[in-house]
């Protein structure tokens, strides 16, 4: 199990919402369940205190469910989550 920090951006780096909102409430995902989609196998490898920007395309992210519900995303965030998945011209 990882407990990671995060911050979640739009592929323009406009700020969506981030660990720091929820007290610093780090992210535990099973690293090797897919619980994340590309996130997981990104964090494959890391070891204790490392550090990784982590830059998934939109396509291969997950549903915008799967994310909100395993970084306890607000409304708000949701929605712009939804909304860039949408669009016409994902990132």
């Amino acid at each position: 199990i990882a407990v990671c920090q995060w911050v979640l951006r739009r592929a323009d780096g406009y700020y969506v919402d981030g660990s720091e909102k929820h007290a610093f409430a780090p992210a535990r995902i099973k690293v090797g369940a897919g619980e994340l989609g590309a996130l997981d196998t990104a964090l494959l490898g890391m070891r204790q205190g490392g550090v990784r920007r982590i830059l998934v395309p939109v396509p291969i992210a997950g549903t915008p469910k799967m994310i909100a519900s395993k970084l306890s995303l607000e409304f708000g965030p949701e929605r712009q989550l939804e909304r860039q998945v949408n669009r016409p011209d994902p990132y």
